[in-house]
């Protein structure tokens, strides 16, 4: 397993980058196909995400349905909880045996640094999977995520970085498994309309590579279509291709005072 310590000189390239100040921050995406976005909610803003992803390989073997909805608890702070069902096209709920198959997951994300005048947002959080059943050997066992998402503007394009270390208990047996990530990802606004562009790696016993082009229509303020391509690469080209389509909708819930 490769260290993630070689991504600090890409994190200190990718803080260092100047940008104008005071310079307005267009409308950029709420959520991201393949990382957490650095962005928190507004305070007692709500924001909830329906999704729906396939899986393809050499055929389509499973569908996924997933809501998230995010809480900002003040206008650095939020707390998110997501709900996924996945299943085979075949009818059959996928087993337990699946490393992605998961119960409920619940994180946190903070603004540690929230920069506007320089268009940096640097956010730490922590998500931590709660499966379904542990009662079994083959069951995924528990799993924590601390991460780091940074984002930052560059003229029309903001730039996303995503660092993160996966920690799962591997069932009965509770082995610990480790599993760093990197995610980085380009977006371009252009009105209503922001294309965008990400890179993911992973490494466990083998460096897995993900690139994912994608288009997010953003009609309103508090609506947002995204249709995305993840697209794992392997040794003879395209492994895997997961489409995934997200609609968000945001709520603003604060009092208005008179």
């Amino acid at each position: 397993m490769r260290s993630p310590v070689l991504l600090a000189p890409v994190l200190a390239v990718f803080l260092s980058v100047p940008v104008h100040a005071g310079q307005p921050r267009m409308q950029d995406v709420e959520e991201l196909f393949l990382a957490d976005n650095a962005y928190p909610q507004e305070a007692f803003e709500l924001q909830t995400t329906l999704g729906m992803s396939g899986e393809w390989r050499n055929t389509w073997e499973v569908m996924t349905l997933s809501l998230l909805t995010e809480w900002g608890l003040t206008d650095r702070l939020q707390i998110e909880v997501r709900a996924p069902l996945r299943w085979e096209l075949g009818g059959v709920v996928a087993g337990p045996e699946e490393p992605s198959e998961s119960g409920i997951e619940a994180g946190l994300l903070y603004a540690l640094v929230h920069r506007p005048d320089l268009g940096l947002v640097l956010s730490p959080g922590l998500e931590v999977e709660l499966p379904l059943s542990l009662s079994r050997s083959e069951a995924p066992g528990l799993a924590a995520t601390p991460f780091v998402a940074v984002a930052q503007s560059l003229g029309p394009v903001r730039l996303h970085l995503n660092l993160a270390l996966e920690l799962r208990a591997g069932g009965a047996r509770q082995d610990l498994e480790l599993e760093p990530s990197a995610t980085f990802a380009a977006t371009l606004p252009l009105g209503t309309l922001v294309p965008l562009l990400e890179l993911g790696l992973a490494w466990e016993d083998e460096t897995r590579a993900w690139l994912s082009p994608g288009l997010v229509w953003r009609s309103t303020p508090w609506l947002e279509l995204g249709l995305g391509l993840p697209t794992r690469l392997g040794p003879k080209g395209v492994a895997e291709v997961r489409p995934t389509l997200l609609l968000t909708c945001e709520l603003e819930l604060a009092v208005e005072e008179e």
